[in-house]
């Protein structure tokens, strides 16, 4: 179930991602038409695009962190970038719309000048008028032909600049909440990679040694290596980042240096609050 989940998530994600960078290449390519520089432009849409995932992606591993500063710093970027996704949209909707009801206009002048021309053509009979009652109809099956490549009056010509505007602001939301829902997935089934690793983890730091379960459960380390050996542990995975998890493992560690490598790792965004303790980040 879980799987499914994670695959329907990213084909909605890859979906509206791929139909945002198309709004986005149009209408920035039309910009730089008026420029005289249309492939710049394109560039910059998909420069815009790649951003806006990136930042959404950051946003939403910021906010899994706790790092809510950072979340709301990282957003300030990507609103700017929704926004021009935004004007992308209203503007192709909006030209639909419009392209639309000018087809849809010729359509019902065209029906308009069917039924005149059907009246004249049944007076021209009455008055004896074969030949020309002819001419008319032939103009009719003409005007007929043309009206068939027209659309007739639909939902889209009845759409105006306001709806264009509700409807591409929901298909961003909707875009950039994916995005964030996959980040949120992927994270969450990506291994941690110092968990994963083997009991012995170079982090730049000392090793540490691990008990077997034969031995006794506290482990008695040189007081220089004392900060290292108990971060490298809590980063590991096999030691809980508080003050009796690290107790129990380390043999003669004062509460004054449990709470420094506490803190270090805190404002190394390593662990982070949770509840009235702490959690690996």
């Amino acid at each position: 179930m879980n799987n499914i989940k994670k695959y329907g998530v990213a084909l909605l994600t890859l979906s509206s991602v791929s139909i945002s960078t198309y709004f986005t290449c149009i209408f920035m390519v039309a910009l730089g038409q008026s420029l005289e520089q249309p492939l710049i432009f394109g560039a910059l849409a998909v420069v815009f695009e790649g951003s806006k995932i990136w930042l959404s992606s950051d946003v939403a591993e910021h906010y899994r962190s706790a790092r809510i500063g950072s979340s709301v710093a990282t957003s300030i970027p990507a609103v700017a970038l929704m926004a021009v996704s935004i004007a992308a949209s209203t503007f192709i909707i909006d030209n639909s719309a419009n392209s639309s009801r000018v087809e849809s206009s010729s359509y019902n002048e065209i029906t308009q000048l069917i039924k005149s021309k059907k009246t004249l053509a049944a007076a021209q009979v009455s008055i004896g008028h074969i030949t020309k009652s002819s001419e008319t109809l032939k103009d009719i099956e003409s005007l007929i032909v043309t009206r068939s490549t027209l659309p007739s009056e639909n939902m889209i010509s009845s759409i105006d600049k306001n709806l264009a505007l509700a409807f591409s602001v929901l298909f961003e939301l909707i875009n950039v909440l994916t995005i964030m829902k996959m980040s949120f997935l992927w994270n969450k089934t990506q291994p941690n990679t110092a968990r994963s690793q083997s009991n012995t983890v170079n982090i730049n730091t000392p090793v540490v040694k691990v008990c077997r379960p034969n031995e006794s459960n506290t482990l008695t380390i040189a007081a220089r290596d004392t900060h290292y050996e108990i971060k490298a542990a809590i980063v590991s995975g096999m030691v809980v980042p508080s003050h009796r998890g690290i107790s129990a493992t380390f043999a003669g560690v004062s509460r004054e240096i449990i709470k420094s490598c506490l803190d270090e790792l805190a404002a190394a965004n390593v662990i982070r609050r949770f509840r009235n303790g702490w959690t690996l980040a």
